[in-house]
């Protein structure tokens, strides 16, 4: 099944507000990242201004202090609780995660600059009322000119089974120029327990982590800065941070990148990211399933033209995987589109959709218990977050 959905500016203003006040949406700049709650709620993750003062940007192009942003919604969209942590001229959240204790843990960037400058690694730990138990700076710069450039989503985190939190990303080494994954694992009380770099040189990022019974996977992409052959990674640690095995996978002559990793019960796992033929202008979905000993098993691509493209994974209860992505269009990359992949077990193609959205810039898609998706994004005009029915449909708030 092919099609697509998608809806006049009339059919948004007939649907009325989405989820969240028209004061909310005003302050916030851009939501980034979103985790379902164990109630069927959303735990969302964004950046904006401050949420007791009604703010937008002055005149001369200069913008108030960012904050980091979490909101609580029910299932239903009512807001439960929202909170602000930091102050900052230029913050970026990457990534939420929800621990077993009904908290969570974010990793976040800070510059000290709106537009330049060098920024430092920020994780925290929250409580399940979105209450800051610890923070940490780790040591080492990350440079805004790569290593936390949005086009990437660098930077991921996982909460662990005994309360602490871990980071994969990637940091830069000034003197040689060469980009290594990064991997920083702090205890339940914020003490960082080890911090080290993996992967090949002179280039290996982190997109996503994810902690597994043994340890953690993590998935990024290795190569050579602006060279052909960029090949997608998958790195298994054990929980002390030593090295289970290490695997790429892509074409000679083909730029894979996994932006996320999905733990599989047979011990696999599934990639999912984008796949570019540096001859060709345009980049594709690309999914892969990898077994439990890193052997490729399967790889499938869906001719999504677009400038780019990240692509992550959930699994329904039928065992089906939901591929969700963001792809941006060439000649209108200004605005976003929504795609959405089921294929089965083995790689086959259920069906393939893609949405227009009333947002400009797209962030990610989750799936709702419904049947139906939650669409983030940073508005250029019109709602920052979307909720579509199993039909494509908005749907208004209650």
């Amino acid at each position: 099944m092919l099609g697509m959905f998608g809806w006049s500016a009339a059919t948004i203003a007939q649907s009325g507000p989405f989820w969240l006040s028209d004061s909310a949406k005003r302050r916030t700049v851009e939501w980034r990242s979103g985790v379902i709650t164990q109630d069927g709620g959303y735990l969302l993750l964004g950046a904006g201004w401050d949420a007791t003062k009604d703010v937008t940007p002055s005149g001369d192009g200069s913008s108030p202090p960012l904050h980091i942003r979490l909101v609580h919604l029910s299932k239903d969209g009512t807001l439960r609780w929202e909170r602000d942590h930091g102050r900052s001229p230029r913050l970026i959240p990457y990534s939420v995660s929800l621990s077993t204790s009904g908290g969570s843990c974010v990793v976040a960037g800070v510059f000290n600059h709106r537009l330049k400058g060098e920024g430092r690694l920020w994780l925290l730990k929250l409580d399940a009322a979105g209450g800051k138990a610890w923070e940490v700076f780790p040591d080492g710069v990350y440079k805004s000119g790569g290593v936390l450039e949005r086009d990437y989503e660098t930077f991921g985190v996982a909460a662990t089974t005994d309360g602490g939190c871990v980071a994969a990303g990637a940091t830069a080494t000034e003197s040689t120029n060469e980009i290594q994954l990064r991997v920083v694992s702090v205890s339940a009380d914020g003490t960082i327990l080890w911090d080290r770099t993996f992967g090949p040189k002179p280039f290996s990022m982190a997109t996503s982590i994810v902690a597994i019974q043994d340890g953690f996977l993590i998935a990024g992409f290795t190569g050579k800065p602006r060279a052909q052959s960029t090949d997608a990674l998958l790195l298994r640690l054990n929980k002390d941070g030593s090295v289970q095995s290490e695997n790429r996978y892509g074409g000679a002559d083909t730029d894979e990148i996994a932006y996320h990793v999905l733990p599989l019960a047979d011990g696999g796992s599934l990639l999912s990211g984008s796949k570019r033929t540096p001859s060709e202008r345009w980049t594709e979905a690309w999914v892969a399933r990898i077994d439990r000993d890193g052997r490729q098993v399967w790889v499938r691509t869906f001719g999504e033209k677009s400038r780019h493209l990240s692509l992550r994974a959930s699994q329904n209860a039928a065992g089906q995987f939901e591929l969700l992505g963001v792809s941006t269009q060439p000649g209108n990359e200004s605005h976003d589109r929504a795609l959405v992949v089921v294929v089965d077990g083995s790689g086959k193609t259920i069906s393939r959709n893609t949405f227009e959205h009333p947002m400009g810039q797209l962030t990610q898609i989750m799936p709702t218990s419904d049947g139906g998706r939650l669409l983030l994004g940073a508005p250029l005009r019109g709602p920052a977050m979307v909720k579509l029915d199993r039909d494509g449909r908005p749907t208004p708030s209650k």
